[in-house]
């Protein structure tokens, strides 16, 4: 008689063991099918990382930086003398026609904050950063949800300000 109550308890340790795998099994699927919030967040910020990169890169292939920046006689007269623009004159004419190209190149529902500026060698080798602008360059008033930073350092030469390092701050993201 002690067969039938060791098989017992054989079926009972393999059902308990069938149990147990039923609900890992379970658990995982579920946690597959289900994304955490977080991933998300990731996921659109990178894209917007990527988008930032894409049009400072692009502008500067399509010698956006030369034409626009680069040529306006407030920004030339302040890489000549070595200082930030001066802003008692009001903004550089080159402000307002940045700001429009990143609005109409950047998609619909995305707002953005821009800094310019320039860095200018010291004879003991250090840099020191001019800005280019009076304000920060905006679409609107800002306030991000969720927003990417991408720094763009630029190097040219040629025409009167020789050797120019840009630095270009872009800062993408979704209004809130």
């Amino acid at each position: 008689m002690r067969e039938p109550a060791c098989r017992y308890g054989q079926v009972r340790v393999v059902a308990a063991v069938i149990a147990i795998v039923v609900v890992i099994a379970a658990y995982m699927l579920a946690s597959g099918l289900t994304r955490p919030i977080r991933s998300l967040y990731y996921r659109e910020t990178a894209d917007l990382r990527r988008l930032a990169y894409n049009v400072l890169d692009n502008m500067a292939s399509a010698g956006v930086f030369e034409e626009l920046i680069l040529n306006d006689p407030k920004v030339l007269e302040a890489i000549s003398a070595h200082e930030s623009v001066n802003c008692s004159e009001g903004e550089p004419g080159w402000v307002d026609r940045f700001r429009a190209l990143l609005s109409t190149v950047l998609p619909s529902g995305l707002v953005f904050t821009a800094r310019v500026g320039y860095y200018h060698p010291l004879p003991n080798g250090s840099l020191v950063y001019c800005k280019l602008h009076c304000k920060p360059i905006t679409l609107g008033e800002v306030r991000f949800v969720e927003a990417e930073s991408v720094t763009y350092t630029y190097t040219t030469s040629g025409g009167a300000y020789g050797v120019v390092i840009l630095r270009v701050d872009l800062v993408v993201g979704y209004e809130g």
